[in-house]
């Protein structure tokens, strides 16, 4: 047996395709996945297919194996059939799936995105919206995204998966079979974040998405599996599961479509109390400008009063007749004035009423 017999293909395969059948082969046959009572059979063949690896992936020591071989063999034994070929269940495994890829991230970043708003708005309100208010939406979800991928990485170091991958059956693993540990993962995570949806920028976005389709349909393997020696591949999902992840899909979907409707009618909301708090505002203020006219009027009739009852002292000394003519109209004056006081002090009551309303809501409004 030859190392190409090792590793499944033929000794005319190149890099790429001695790569995906090791990638392939690692994660059958690593003693991790395998069971007990077969974990010493798998660390032999393991350490056969690692010698195999290096040997063939390496130009030189390959030419080296191969002036051996060409020593001992016959064209035909070294050969065999001439063709590139992985073993068809290993070929299902690396299958690209890159729709089924698109869909696990959009549901990762949407999911992710909302725990992160959660979290952020539970934890400190004023910063949420105060951020909220200044950027756009699609900065806003690539602030999220960013903060959930230290998360995100987390929880694929742990489990090979994420929630919108473990919908779809794909797990991502390094190129020997295990787990990513944590800095793989998260500078896979970003290297996507950066080449694959472009940042989250639209126009960008479609650019990098679309490159990143084209290669994983001409190559398997995306750019940022390649600089971190990882691959992303496929298991056949159980009935149940199939069924439990077209219910998320479905949940997921209906809670888009709830939170869209939900959030119109937050805004449409907001734009009704916020015009509700200008009515208000508009009718403190002119309500003030009232006030202030009315107790300009008030000061005036009082000067005047003053001013009469000073001549009525006079004249009830000097001018008993001129007293007995004008001490009428003071009186009338006098109350006039205690009848336009009492209506100014009862809508000054009213006035500030109103304003410690608009503050009370104001406040609240703050609050929430």
């Amino acid at each position: 047996m030859t190392y190409y017999d090792i590793l499944e293909v033929s000794s005319r395969a190149s890099k790429e395709v001695i790569e995906k059948a090791y990638r392939v082969l690692a994660k059958k046959y690593h003693p991790d996945v395998n069971p007990l009572e077969q974990r010493a059979q798998c660390e032999e063949y393991m350490k056969a297919i690692n010698i195999a690896y290096e040997t063939l992936i390496d130009d030189e020591k390959r030419r080296q194996y191969d002036e051996e071989l060409n020593t001992y063999n016959t064209p035909e034994d070294i050969h065999g059939s001439g063709e590139e070929q992985i073993d068809p269940e290993f070929a299902e495994i690396l299958k690209p799936r890159p729709w089924p890829r698109y869909f696990a991230r959009s549901i990762d970043m949407f999911i992710g995105g909302l725990i992160v708003a959660f979290a952020w708005s539970y934890l400190d309100v004023a910063s949420y919206n105060a951020i909220t208010e200044k950027i756009s939406g699609y900065v806003l979800g690539a602030v999220l995204y960013c903060i959930w991928i230290f998360v995100e990485s987390f929880i694929t170091s742990i489990t090979a998966t994420t929630p919108g991958k473990w919908i779809f059956n794909l797990y991502i693993l390094d190129k020997y079979g295990n787990k990513l540990d944590y800095k793989t993962s998260l500078k896979r995570n970003f290297l996507v974040f950066f080449r694959g949806l472009g940042l989250g920028i639209p126009l960008i976005s479609l650019f990098t998405l679309t490159n990143a389709y084209n290669r994983v349909n001409t190559s398997v393997f995306a750019s940022w599996d390649i600089d971190c020696g990882t691959v992303s591949v496929s298991k056949k999902g159980s009935a149940p599961k199939t069924v439990l992840s077209a219910l998320m899909i479905i949940a997921l979907v209906a809670g888009i479509a709830y939170l869209e409707i939900y959030q119109d009618k937050v805004e449409k909301q907001q734009q009704a109390f916020a015009q509700q708090m200008n009515e208000m505002y508009e009718s403190i203020e002119n309500e003030e400008k009232a006030l202030t006219y009315m107790q300009s009027e008030l000061d005036s009739e009082y000067q005047e009063i003053m001013e009469l009852e000073e001549q009525l002292v006079i004249w009830q000394e000097s001018d008993s007749g001129k007293y007995d003519d004008n001490y009428p109209a003071y009186e009338q004056m006098i109350d006039d004035y205690n009848s336009k006081l009492e209506e100014f002090e009862s809508r000054r009551e009213k006035h500030n009423k109103s304003i410690n309303e608009y503050n009370k809501q104001l406040e609240n409004d703050n609050v929430q």
